[in-house]
Order: C-alpha cells, then structure tokens, then sequence
C-alpha cells in the first residue's frame, strides 16, 4: 500500500495520512476537557477518500493531541480518528484508533514525497489572559549619560499620570499609554500611590485689626424712589367752633287777605260798569301773571310786575348739566311727596330761594365741617352735636341745623342713626337719595354756578 500525502485541517506541516472524512467535524470542541485542540472543519477538497492502511477504514479529519496519554479513549464510537501526538519523542506520530486500541501509522519506505504548498495561515487565536505581574527586578547601576539627541520628533508610548480624588485623599496612578489612546487604562497602571490631606492645623491667632482708610469722596446722589401708596384715612377731627349767625333771611311771604269789611252805603248810580283787570299786589295770582306775592314783590322770587324773575345760574346748569338728576329730584320724575321732601330739606339747606337757582351760601350747615369744605349733610343731620356721637346714636337735637328735614327726607325711623341715614342716602328710591345725587352732580358740573368751592390741586 502506498501513503498519499495529504493536508488535512489548520496543520502547518505536511502529513501522510491515509484519508480524512467530515465524519468528526461534529464533535468539535466535545473533548475540551481531554487537553486536545480541535482543528476546523475540512475544506471539499480534504472529502476525497483515499486507500487505507487497514482496508475499507474511513479516516476522520487529524487532530493534536499535546501527549500520548492525553489521547481520549479508543472505543466504538471514535473508530478512525487520526491524532497527531507530539509527546514524548518515543511516542510522536499519526494514531488512528481501530478495535479498542491506538495504533501507530507507519510511513513505509517509500521516501518522503514533495513539499507540498505552504497552506493558508489560519486566523489569529484569542488573546491570553495577562499573566501575573512578575516581581520588580533589583536596579541596574546607572549607565553612562548619552550625547544630546537631535530634536526629532517623539516615537512610541509616552508615559501618563491619573490622579482621582475621593475626600481629603488622591490616587496617583502612573503607568505608559501602550495603546497610544491618549487615556491610562487601568491595565496600563505600572505603580500607584494615595496622597492625603494632613490633620487641619490650630487656628492662628487674629492680626491685629489694620488703620482705617481714608474716607472716600461723597457718591452721586441717588435717584428718587417711587412714592409710596396712600395711607389710610386718619379719623375725624374735633368739631370746630359754632360759626358766627347767618345774614338775615329773606322776607317771609305774604299773609292771608284780610277780612272783607261792612258794605257801605249804595252811591249813586253810575255809569255802566267796565270789565275788571288783573290788580298787581293784591296777593292773588290773577290772569297775566305768574306771581303776585303782594308787599313782596320786586324780590328775588317775583318782580314788582308780578312776573317770575329769569332762574338762576344753578338751575340752568343743573337743567343742562344734571337733567336726570334733576328730574328725578325737582322735575317731571319727582312725584308730589317726593318732591315736597326734597322741596323742604333744599329749602333748609339752600334757603327758599334755591327755586330760582340760587347758588349755596358759604354760612349753610352744608359747608360747615371744615374735614369736608365742598360740602356734606352730615353737619346738617348732627347740628350742635358731636360728629362721633351723632354717627353712633344720631343727633341730641333733630331740630338743630337741618336734622328734622335730614331726618324726613331719608325716611328713617326715630331716632335717627347716621348708619340709616347714609344707607338712605345711596338709595335712589328716597327723597334725600336723590337729593344727594343732585348736589354730586352740581359739585363736579356746575361748581362755580352752585357756589361749591373749588376742588384742591392735586
């Protein structure tokens, strides 16, 4: 039988064998535990079948084996495996097993056969595990220094430095950048050290306290802060003094005609009686006139012709200015009781002579409280009475000032509180409400007309 040479698996060196089959490929890896190395599997070139050495036997793909006692157990089931064993030199060779035991393939002497060519290299193995750091070797004695070298430029790895701080202690690694990726990985540390802080010193005592520096020159002046919001209201002042007594007032108006007296004696007869015209002064409204007060006419509320004079300033700008307001007080709106309880309490306040639009003379109780000079009832309701008092249990004497007409027109039981009468006040449905809204509205519409003060500057 000749032997053909044969390049079965990873091997490098040319073997003879006598035929390699993929009957073993699939047991790769299953004899890990067995200290053998198991090759890949066979290439369609390494499936041709050859002569064997023991007739009809089919040889499955070379393996290694490091010795001849590391060989797996030759039994039914590994029938023609090939092992190439290295060790010992007694023992190294090609086995393949046949009937329970490994037997040795003889290369006969037929002379080696050519050099077969070189096979690929097979792919690169995994890396190792690094071994154990060896110990540090004692320190050779400082050579010679060494000419300067020229200034070319810096090959291979250069050497790092990680320092990590944790507390008061840093970690000082050193170690080369064998990698050259410019960051000290922990398997490139060489040697490490901990440096830590020292226990903190006693405190110094305190220097003594240094001379003062000269002042500097004044800062420019600031600029003025935003004014502040408006305080409360503070209370309500004492009441003033009793103002000196008012101008006279206007004559009264004419009394009663009096009584008829005896018929005299029948003249004689006369002519024929001629129609009788209207007689001016005699007290009655007769037909062309629109007033007759009598011994009072040719005053302010009716000529000496009996004629009404022109309205005042007052009731002009009220009229045009105030027209709701008005109608609702003194006109068109203002039914008959209304209208004579604002009638009354005007009369009081103004004087009669408010019809004719009459401006509010500057002795009225309206502008006596000198906390309100363009004006309030309230002087009018309390009358001698102290403001304080009076707002809590109402006037001591109603028929002082304007109480008694204060009092009817807000339709307030007696006796009368100022909470009433203020709540009356804001009532429209009450003669003093709609008094109140007219006087508001001549106060800001008709001030000077009206003779209300003129409102402060602001």
């Amino acid at each position: 039988m000749k032997l053909v040479p044969r390049i079965c698996g990873p091997l490098t060196a040319l073997v003879l064998i006598v035929g390699c089959s993929d009957r073993d490929a699939t047991r790769t890896g299953s004899n890990a535990n067995d200290g053998l190395t198991t090759n890949p599997a066979p290439t369609a070139a390494d499936e041709a079948p050859v002569a064997s050495a023991e007739g009809a036997i089919a040889f499955g793909q070379v393996q290694e084996a490091l010795s001849f006692t590391s060989l797996p157990s030759c039994r039914f089931f590994n029938e023609g495996l090939v092992y190439y064993v290295h060790s010992p030199s007694s023992r190294v060779g090609f086995y393949y097993c046949r009937s329970g035991e490994w037997r040795l393939i003889s290369t006969g002497s037929g002379g080696a056969g050519s050099t077969g060519p070189t096979g690929p290299t097979g792919p690169a193995g995994a890396r190792g595990a690094t071994g154990d750091t060896g110990a540090t070797g004692p320190r050779g004695i400082a050579g010679p220094t060494g000419p300067a070298g020229s200034g070319g430029a810096s090959s291979g790895p250069g050497q790092l430095v990680r320092i990590t701080t944790s507390g008061s202690c840093k970690l000082v690694e050193i170690g080369v950048d064998d990698n050259s990726n410019g960051v000290l990985d922990t398997i490139e540390v060489d040697s490490s050290g901990q440096v830590c802080d020292g226990a903190r010193g006693a405190t110094g005592a305190t220097g003594s306290t240094g001379a003062s520096g000269a002042t500097g020159p004044q800062g420019p002046e600031g600029q003025n802060g935003t004014p502040g919001a408006t305080g409360p209201q503070g209370p309500q002042g004492a009441q003033g003094p009793t103002g000196q007594n008012g101008a006279p007032g206007a004559p009264g108006v004419t009394g009663p005609t009096g009584a008829t007296g005896p018929r005299g004696p029948t003249g004689p007869a006369g002519g024929p009686t001629g129609p009788t015209g209207p007689v001016c002064g005699n007290g009655v409204v007769e037909a062309g006139e629109q007033c007759d007060l009598g011994f009072a006419n040719g005053g302010p509320n009716c000529t000496a012709s009996c004629q009404l004079p022109p309205p005042g300033p007052c009731i002009v700008c009220a009229q045009t200015r105030c027209g709701t307001q008005y109608a609702n007080a003194l006109g068109i709106n203002s039914d008959p009781g209304n209208l004579a309880d604002v009638t009354q309490l005007l009369d009081c306040v103004i004087g009669p002579n408010f019809e004719r639009g009459s401006a509010i003379p500057a002795s009225s109780c309206f502008f006596s409280d000198p906390a309100q000079p363009r004006g309030s009832l309230l002087p009018c309701l309390c009358g001698n009475t102290a403001q304080a008092q009076c707002i809590g249990s109402g006037p001591t004497n109603p028929s002082e000032a304007c109480g008694t007409e204060v009092q009817i027109a807000s339709h307030c039981p007696s006796p009368i509180a100022a909470s009433c009468v203020n709540s009356a006040g804001s009532d429209p449905a009450t003669p003093l409400g709609d008094t109140l809204q007219l006087l508001n509205c001549e106060r800001a519409a008709c001030e000077s007309e009206c003779g209300f003060p003129a409102a402060p500057e602001e």
